[in-house]
């Protein structure tokens, strides 16, 4: 059976969201009453309550924080497979291009086929290992804190219509938990990832019909997917060493 969290006693602590200021816990849930960190006056309870010194306050939800988990192999595991998706997407459109022109003996119609499936393949495993990543990043936090739920943080991926744009805010919101800040350059790698997705899928949808036109938009597609690799590669870093409570990037 679940043990209820111990008694946290009423007082003013940081505030759970991460605001710069300090929030009134009455001993059971978080008040709407705020002050600068510098100055703490009590609200206007009907009895007075002593003075709690400042330290880390209960969760949002009331309940202890999990321990951190351990995100290291994973997060790498993750980081390489994106990276290979990034190379393996362009590398095999290319080979289809190739063939339209003046391919080599050994670049016959299977092969070009077979290094686009793998090119696939990769993107796949690449995303599994993202949402399991993902996943585990969430559960880092005490329940309630990230605005969706750990298995919401996988099916957002999944949503249709809702993948082009749940997805970053679930990831958004996870970057700020853990680091502090969302930073600057999260819009450019979703925008690239939306936009490769897109010419690839496009891209792969035309071959069938116009082979030339649609190995070159997949192309397109697959080469900004690769310029969304080393922001992946970056978001994943960070959140992970922030988890871990290092920082590879201090000045980041």
């Amino acid at each position: 059976m679940t043990q209820a969290p111990q008694a946290v006693p009423a007082g003013w602590y940081p505030s759970p969201d991460g605001a710069p200021v300090h929030r009134w816990w009455d001993g059971t849930m978080w008040t709407d009453a705020t002050h600068p960190p510098q100055a703490p006056a009590q609200p206007d309870p009907v009895e007075r309550v002593e003075p709690v010194a400042v330290e880390p306050g209960p969760a949002a939800s009331g309940w202890p924080a999990p321990a951190p988990p351990s995100l290291g192999p994973l997060a790498l595991v993750t980081r390489v497979f994106v990276a290979l998706a990034g190379l393996g997407l362009p590398l095999a459109w290319g080979a289809q291009a190739w063939r339209l022109s003046d391919p080599p003996e050994w670049l016959t119609e299977n092969v070009a086929v077979g290094l686009t499936g793998a090119a696939s393949g990769l993107l796949l495993v690449a995303g599994l290992f993202w949402m399991v990543w993902q996943y585990r990043v969430a559960k880092a936090f005490p329940p309630g804190t990230p605005r969706r739920t750990p298995g919401w943080q996988v099916l957002s991926w999944l949503v249709p219509v809702g993948l082009w744009w749940l997805p970053y805010q679930n990831v958004a919101d996870l970057t700020r938990l853990s680091t502090g800040r969302r930073p600057g350059w999260l819009p450019a790698w979703w925008a690239l990832w939306v936009v490769g997705s897109l010419g690839a899928g496009i891209g792969a949808a035309l071959a069938s019909t116009s082979p030339g036109v649609g190995t070159w938009v997949a192309i397109a597609g697959g080469l900004v997917l690769l310029a969304a690799v080393p922001f992946a590669w970056l978001l994943v870093t960070r959140v992970t060493a922030a988890i871990a409570g290092t920082r590879e990037h201090p000045d980041a």
